[in-house]
């Protein structure tokens, strides 16, 4: 349906009720603390494996121009020179073209980039549509856009207020402290990929079982043992839609 305009006008974007992330206590947060990934948590160890396949899966040539939107000091282990554009900038003094700056407001020209990477749900801590324009505004025509994000049809959330809203801010636990983070759900952020100009070449959602485990025993070591099925309930949408992560390919038209 990634082309269907019906589909696309039929969004009610009045549901969405955009508040306010308090940009300072997230940097203040990132800048504090030591590292982006929690040390020995099996839980963000797959999101890194999941990232650092996406990203190599991507196969960008040498000589692309790539920005790496929210980097948190890694470059994924890629042999590529990229632009590396952060709110913080004490966990990226060691990388090359590093930017201060927020994705945003992207601070390069308009068609620069032939590949853009916003991994680690980046998207997460952001205006999703301003964010979103921003990537179309200064990806080339036929860039490829990678984009991962948090998903509030996960079943972590599950008799939650929070569950299956189009965007909606939660409190969590993150690096042992209360950690402010939207959540979107996958039909609010493909009605704004489509409206910009995107077409989606392919998904790939993970968390899935983890998620309802993670509902039922809020321990996220525990949970993280059932991404092993991940490969088998991702391919089974009624399902895979209750994903806790999802990754996405596509191409600016």
């Amino acid at each position: 349906w990634y082309n269907n305009r019906e589909r696309l006008d039929n969004f009610k974007l009045s549901e969405v009720k955009m508040d306010e992330l308090n940009k300072k206590d997230v940097i203040q947060f990132y800048e504090e603390n030591a590292y982006v990934w929690p040390n020995d948590n099996a839980w963000h160890a797959v999101n890194q494996s999941e990232i650092h396949k996406a990203v190599h899966g991507l196969q960008m040539p040498l000589d692309a121009v790539i920005l790496n939107a929210g980097s948190g000091g890694s470059i994924y282990g890629l042999p590529h020179t990229m632009h590396n554009l952060d709110v913080v900038s004490n966990k990226n003094v060691n990388l090359e073209n590093f930017t201060l700056g927020s994705i945003e407001n992207i601070p390069f020209d308009s068609q620069f980039f032939d590949y853009v990477i916003c991994v680690g749900s980046v998207l997460n801590y952001c205006d999703a549509a301003k964010a979103i324009q921003q990537f179309s505004r200064v990806l080339k025509p036929q860039g490829i856009l990678l984009l991962e994000f948090e998903s509030s049809t996960s079943f972590e959330f599950k008799g939650t207020d929070a569950y299956n809203k189009n965007a909606t801010i939660i409190t969590t636990q993150y690096l042992n402290s209360n950690h402010d983070m939207w959540v979107f759900s996958p039909r609010y952020i493909e009605y704004l990929l489509l409206a910009n100009n995107f077409t989606i070449k392919a998904k790939r959602p993970y968390h899935i079982i983890s998620g309802l485990a993670f509902n039922r025993n809020h321990d996220e070591n525990v949970a993280a043992r059932y991404t092993k099925y991940d490969g088998i309930v991702r391919r089974i949408p009624v399902i895979s839609k209750h994903c806790g992560n999802m990754i996405i390919t596509l191409v600016k038209n």
